[in-house]
């Protein structure tokens, strides 16, 4: 098969109705009919059983519980849970990419040690975290931004989309001046 027509998935991700096929290892299917992927992997049609199944993609590094991770804010569900794309893991004194990304989730009770109404407060879609890892299992893994070395690292203006500045526990865009509160670690 040609590397091009390789199609990968996270967990949730939409791979087609169950009128086309039937969930089949690490799938599921949801109450509106879609067939979903329940791991990182690479999509398997079987044409002959009608069912489509996601074979879990190996990767060299492996991710552990309170390892340190850059991720960037993909979505954000009901104010609560922010869906994190896991882009490189801190192993050996330096960030390593990862060849294929894995998902994490942030809860709101992890994202501050002071209580929240919504994660918004803290981080925006878009956003570049470090966080640790704080699940034994996964994808998706559970992780945290509650120390004071994690948090935010990079962000756009909302309103410029330009990279703002960090000043003390904000953001603040260098070109119309507008400041964003955000979670950032004390030191970097």
């Amino acid at each position: 098969m040609d590397s091009k027509n390789i199609e990968i998935v996270v967990p949730g991700e939409k791979i087609c109705v169950i009128e086309e096929f039937l969930p089949g290892s690490y799938t599921y299917s949801d109450d509106d009919g879609y067939v979903k992927s329940l791991i990182v992997g690479k999509v398997i049609r079987d044409f002959k059983k009608y069912e489509v199944h996601v074979e879990p993609i190996k990767n060299r590094i492996y991710l552990r519980q309170g390892d340190i991770i850059l991720g960037k804010v993909i979505g954000i569900i009901s104010e609560k849970v922010a869906i994190i794309k896991i882009l490189s893991v801190f192993k050996n004194g330096t960030y390593v990419e990862l060849r294929n990304w894995y998902t994490g989730l942030l809860h709101i009770s992890q994202a501050s040690e002071t209580y929240l109404q919504s994660i918004h407060e803290v981080l925006g879609i878009g956003d570049i975290i470090r966080a640790k890892i704080i699940s034994s299992k996964g994808p998706p893994y559970l992780l945290s931004i509650r120390s004071s070395n994690l948090g935010v690292i990079y962000t756009l203006c909302p309103v410029c989309r330009i990279e703002m500045k960090r000043k003390l526990n904000t953001y603040q865009c260098v070109k119309c001046g507008l400041q964003v509160k955000k979670k950032v670690p004390i030191s970097d």
